[in-house]
């Protein structure tokens, strides 16, 4: 837990290094400072969905988790179903953090 925390404070460290403009914040730290975002949670969040964190896209980031549903249509039907094609250790850490809240 410790080494996870040195890791996620060394990513937070490197972002802060590139350069931005000077009163933005990067995003390990922003996601630290959400309730519910613990080191596992972080750690999980930047390692899976970092793309979609980096473009700050958040509907990228639900599909990417399989949080958004998933409509099936044909002639007569419609069903919803839940998306199963998805990092299963990014759909855990959302589920952990939704919990959380």
């Amino acid at each position: 837990m410790k080494q996870l925390e040195r890791l996620c404070s060394a990513v937070a460290d490197l972002a802060s290094v590139e350069p931005a403009a000077p009163d933005t914040r990067c995003d390990p730290d922003i996601l630290r400072s959400l309730p519910g975002v613990g080191p596992i949670v972080l750690a999980a969040l930047l390692s899976e969905g970092r793309d979609a964190i980096r473009r700050r896209d958040a509907a990228a980031l639900r599909a990417l988790s399989g949080v958004v549903p998933v409509t099936r249509r044909s002639g007569k039907q419609s069903t919803v179903v839940m998306r199963q094609s998805c990092p299963h250790r990014l759909r855990t850490a959302v589920y952990h953090w939704a919990r959380s809240r």
